[in-house]
């Protein structure tokens, strides 16, 4: 007798619990899922990306120095038209009146002639000349001087595109307007800045937050931050509005508060800073390279320089981990050092000071280091003696830790009478491993690196600056007669950049040759167009930038009014 199959269910075969409570299970998240997809949407469409950062990144925010020239773009604008003449292009006039100096005021034609050749530099403020606000000082003037004096038959226009406290994020920006004025020669000089300014970055921001916490995970959405912004409103508790100028920009140098974070954290910070900034800036410079190589533009790069001698850190800490007892004792006998220093006349140089924006600073005024009260004479039997119980100390606060700045610093104001090339070495460590902020920020040996690194890559030649102040310093090492301070360049400094950089201008295609196979310029007016559509589509450090920290992002601002007022703000110094 044959076995009959069993009939089929209408409701077919039951599953086990497992696979019902997991199919519950599975279709409540996907409904969460899709909830916070459509209120992420929604919230996003309407009102945007909402940043809002979490307390321990605004109290970094806070210090933001960066937010003040991001305002306005374009960087330059077409003047008036003017009977019989070419119009031309001018600074926009906010970015270097009263005290808001980040560009200089200048102005270049619109559509060049014939036999016309533009050359640009594009940079931080030691493109830009601070603190000099006169003429015939800075070495993008002085180059286009000595470049006409040569080319007599050939008029050439010198676009000085370095804007205070920009680093290689701008340049990118900066890069893609230039590329609209066709510039035959670029030379770019960046990365101090990109040493400095890492509270900028929002990446750096967001390590201040504990990154395991659920609040630091719901805080990527908009709809989250926007919904803390609301309660905090709603209860009054709103964040500080930033101090800032009339415009309510927001301008507030980072060092005199960084502590506040406190030091755990900076330090925390810092770390996180070193590891990943020199791939940044590759990655940034070799984008403003490649936006403006074609076949009309030749670009060189100059690697940064930095007063070694006559600068000491401002800021020092342990790399690695010490113990209190060990910190106690190292810091013990570096004081002690640095006592026995200054009461044998072997400390260290000190630079003048630089009071305001520097608007009393001149180019013919004597500049250098003042040295201490009654130092012996360099070198001498006098000097080596008074620095041998110093550095035995010194010696032995290094065996306990070799990463503190000051340290290597110290030794290397002795090492100067004894062993030039060791107090070089000795210097350079330390510039390397004082991490400082601006406006006290030098690019470390990293980031001089990768702008050879980028040269090569690129097919770009590079002017070694430091290796030109150097080659003219006391005993070859970078010295404060060619600094204002650490990083910007004194008249004499400016002087010898010149110099550097036009035996490698001179070698260019277009001063060679001559410009006679360039394409032509368009229209002026069809330039300005440009550059006003481009000026709304900010492509520097897209998901890096902090658009709820200080001034939103403005790319279309208009430029202000010959009758407007001046803007004034509070700056000390623009990096």
């Amino acid at each position: 007798m044959s076995s009959q199959p069993a009939p089929k269910s209408g409701r077919g075969t039951r599953r086990g619990p497992l696979w019902y409570w997991g199919s519950r299970l599975g279709l409540s998240l996907a409904s969460v899922a899709l909830v916070v997809f459509l209120l992420e949407a929604s919230v996003t469409g309407i009102w945007g990306t909402i940043y809002y950062p979490l307390p321990g990144v605004q109290d970094a925010a806070e210090y933001l120095y960066f937010t003040l020239p991001e305002r306005f773009n374009p960087l330059f604008h077409l003047g008036e038209e003017v009977e019989g003449e070419r119009r031309r292009f001018h600074t926009d006039k906010r970015l270097h009146e009263g005290d808001w100096f980040f560009a200089r005021k200048q102005s270049f034609s619109g559509q060049r002639s014939a036999t016309g050749l533009r050359v640009a530099f594009m940079g931080g403020s030691s493109v830009q000349g601070w603190p000099y606000r006169g003429d015939g000082v800075v070495f993008a003037e002085l180059v286009g001087e000595k470049l006409r004096a040569a080319h007599p038959d050939v008029e050439i226009d010198v676009i000085n595109a370095g804007v205070g406290t920009y680093s290689s994020f701008q340049l990118v920006d900066i890069a893609d307007q230039l590329e609209l004025f066709n510039p035959d020669i670029v030379v770019v000089y960046a990365g101090h800045n990109d040493q400095g300014y890492y509270f900028f970055h929002r990446t750096f921001l967001d390590t201040l937050a504990p990154a395991s916490s659920a609040e630091h995970f719901l805080n990527r959405f908009s709809f989250y931050q926007g919904a803390r912004m609301l309660r905090d409103r709603l209860l009054e508790n709103s964040k500080p509005e930033h101090l800032g100028n009339s415009d309510g920009v927001a301008f507030i140098p980072q060092d005199e508060n960084i502590q506040d974070i406190g030091v755990e954290r900076y330090i925390s910070f810092v770390r996180i800073q070193q590891q990943y900034l020199p791939q940044i800036f590759r990655r940034n410079l070799t984008e403003v390279v490649e936006r403006l190589q074609d076949e009309d533009t030749s670009v060189i790069l100059a690697s940064p320089a930095s007063n070694l001698r006559d600068f000491p850190p401002v800021f020092s800490m342990h790399f690695e981990p010490i113990s209190n007892r060990k910190d106690k004792r190292f810091r013990a006998l570096l004081d002690e050092a640095d006592e026995l220093m200054r009461q044998a006349f072997v400390d260290a140089r000190r630079m003048p000071s630089i009071e305001g924006n520097g608007e009393r600073m001149r180019g013919a005024d004597p500049w250098g280091p003042a040295p201490p009260a009654e130092p012996p004479p360099l070198g001498s039997g006098e000097a080596i003696a008074a620095c041998a119980p110093a550095l035995e100390l010194l010696r032995s606060a290094e065996a306990i830790s070799d990463t503190y700045a000051l340290l290597h610093f110290l030794k290397g104001t002795c090492l100067i009478h004894s062993d030039a090339e060791a107090a070089h070495r000795s210097f350079i460590k330390a510039r390397d491993l004082s991490p400082a902020m601006a406006p006290f920020q030098r690019a470390s040996s990293e980031l001089t690196q990768v702008v050879a690194e980028v040269a090569a890559a690129t097919g770009v030649p590079v002017v070694d600056v430091q290796a030109k102040i150097a080659a003219r310093s006391e005993l070859g090492i970078p010295e404060g007669r060619f600094f204002v301070d650490n990083i910007h360049f004194s008249a004499a400094g400016h002087r010898e950049v010149t110099e550097a950089l036009l035996v490698e201008l001179q070698k260019r295609p277009a001063l060679v040759d001559g410009p006679l196979h360039r394409q032509p310029d368009p229209p002026a007016e069809q330039t300005w167009k440009s550059l006003k559509l481009r000026s709304q589509e900010f492509t520097w450090g897209l998901g890096l930038t902090v658009p709820g920290a200080g001034m939103p992002v403005v790319g279309n601002d208009e430029p202000a009014s010959e009758d407007e007022p001046a803007a004034s703000g509070d700056d000390d110094s623009a990096q």
